[in-house]
């Protein structure tokens, strides 16, 4: 299932996209000129500890055919790591009990070359891009993650 400009009975959800309160969550449709082609079919690690958060990010994700495993925090997500292999782990960065920063650093000692994305609505980019392969700043809109995956998966 892929996303088309041309549905009208998405445009309640098709709006802005996380913004830093985590209070209104919606898609954002864009113009779809990006830098490197769309990925599709991925297997990827979803870590967010606000759940409504974490389906919509899934939603976008699922959109795009990827296979989606979801964590509720940093503890679980590294458990879930260590029994299975990812494309691509999506993190936020503050999360009780083992926070996006902790999660990336334990997944880079086991596994070094995984690609890691953190979401964050804290201007800590340049402390996470040590952890990280990218960082992803809220509000961020459908276009912006997808290129996002476009550069970690290609």
């Amino acid at each position: 299932m892929k996303f088309h400009a041309d549905y009208q009975d998405c445009e309640s959800w098709i709006k802005p996209f996380l913004n830093a309160s985590g209070n209104h969550l919606a898609f954002t449709m864009m113009n779809m000129n990006m830098e490197h082609e769309p990925i599709f079919g991925k297997r990827i690690l979803l870590v967010d500890n606000e759940r409504v958060e974490r389906e919509l990010i899934r939603d976008l994700l699922v959109t795009d055919e990827h296979i989606v495993v979801e964590a509720n925090n940093g503890a679980e997500a590294y458990s879930l790591f260590t029994q299975s292999q990812f494309d691509l782990v999506v993190t936020d960065s503050v999360m009780p009990f083992v926070n996006g920063h902790e999660l990336a650093l334990r997944i880079k000692r086991v596994a070094p070359r995984q690609p890691i994305l953190l979401i964050t609505g804290v201007d800590d980019s340049r402390s996470s891009r040590k952890l990280v392969d990218a960082v992803l700043q809220k509000p961020f809109d459908y276009t912006a993650l997808q290129q996002e995956l476009a550069k970690l998966l290609s």
